[in-house]
């Protein structure tokens, strides 16, 4: 029913969009900002899957600001990129700026009508504007995550290479952490997409048999996530596991995923931080195609392995881009709760 209904706003919002008044053509000077939105519910790894775009607005407005609009602190580490809380912003910094929302978050409208020059996704998958004519409209199911950004650098004429994108560092703060730890985010806030606990449990296990280093779990403090990995911990009992869960900022849990040895988690936040600052790292997925969600970068994607079990499911992939996916396969979760790990592929990843 929220999925219908959400559907029929899309289409009343795109039956309307037609009266938005086109602008004979984009004037950005100096003075103009711009302005990326990224308010929640879009989430950390839609911060990260999305950061190329920062980049490539750095190097096409040399001479304008640039502000990220969310409620995030900051933990992306851009060259002239200002990070700002959605609070801090007037009306009337906006009457001058060009704003720009990279995807669907209803929350987002209000600024549209607010600024000078807008485009992005504003009422559906269907790309808006107030100085260009576009048809595109992306997929929600199929397609790169990065792809629908693809018009909107077309449109501002911006160049890129969509095979080899640019991403940012992230920042970090020290934490007392060992170069051979194991760095493991077991939970996730779906179960279409969680790795089931007595597999991390017999995982978990596999690696405290096959080498001598610590198992550190991570996450945030979140009482279902806090819970979860307690159980966890709790299963495992070992001294060599140390549960760090809740207790760090994202800024230390980005360090000790960089200084990791190996990471280990879900298609997550946090996995997306380690997409670019692990040394090396296993990611489980389901529901969406891992292939759409890695970066568009080989030097990043030569140290991920994704691992599903897709071929379990004939529903798979079940996300449709709206809502929480409701997994029809008696609620087993298929395409990830079959998967699995073979012992040499860990001795390889670890040595």
């Amino acid at each position: 029913m929220r999925t219908f209904f959400k559907q029929y706003l899309f289409k009343l919002f795109n039956a309307l969009s037609f009266l938005i008044p086109i602008k004979p053509h984009l004037e950005l000077n100096s003075d103009t900002d711009v302005i990326i939105l990224f308010k929640r519910p879009l989430g950390i790894g839609d911060l990260v899957m999305l950061s190329p775009l920062v980049i490539l607005l750095e190097g096409k407005f040399i001479k304008n600001n640039i502000y990220i609009v969310t409620e995030y602190e900051k933990f992306i580490d851009f060259d002239r990129a200002s990070w700002i809380h959605p609070s801090s912003f007037k009306k009337c910094s906006l009457a001058n700026s060009i704003v720009i929302s990279p995807m669907l978050v209803f929350t987002h409208l209000k600024y549209m009508f607010q600024s000078k020059y807008f485009i992005g996704y504003f009422f559906s998958n269907k790309l808006t504007s107030n100085f260009m004519k576009n048809e595109y409209k992306y997929s929600f199911t199929s397609g790169h995550y990065f792809r629908k950004i693809f018009p909107i650098l077309d449109a501002l004429d911006i160049e890129y290479d969509r095979e080899n994108l640019s991403y940012p560092r992230f920042m970090t703060t020290d934490f007392a952490c060992s170069s051979d730890d194991v760095v493991i985010a077991p939970y996730v806030n779906w179960k279409e997409r969680q790795y089931p606990l007595f597999k991390f449990v017999s995982l978990i296990h596999l690696l405290l048999e096959i080498c001598s280093c610590k198992i550190v779990l991570v996450g945030s403090d979140n009482p279902l996530e806090v819970r979860f990995n307690k159980q966890l911990e709790a299963l495992i009992s070992s001294s060599r596991l140390d549960n760090q869960t809740g207790c760090t900022t994202l800024l230390e849990m980005s360090y000790l995923i960089s200084k990791a040895k190996l990471y280990i988690g879900n298609d997550s936040g946090p996995s997306h931080i380690a997409y670019l600052n692990a040394r090396k790292s296993i990611v489980f997925f389901g529901s969406v195609r891992f292939e759409d969600r890695v970066p568009l970068n080989l030097k990043f994607t030569n140290n991920i392995t994704c691992i599903d079990s897709r071929s379990n499911c004939n529903y798979f992939p079940c996300y449709d881009g709206l809502s929480k996916p409701n997994c029809v396969n008696d609620r087993k979760y298929s395409c990830i709760s079959n998967a699995a790990i073979n012992i040499e592929l860990i001795k390889k990843l670890l040595n």
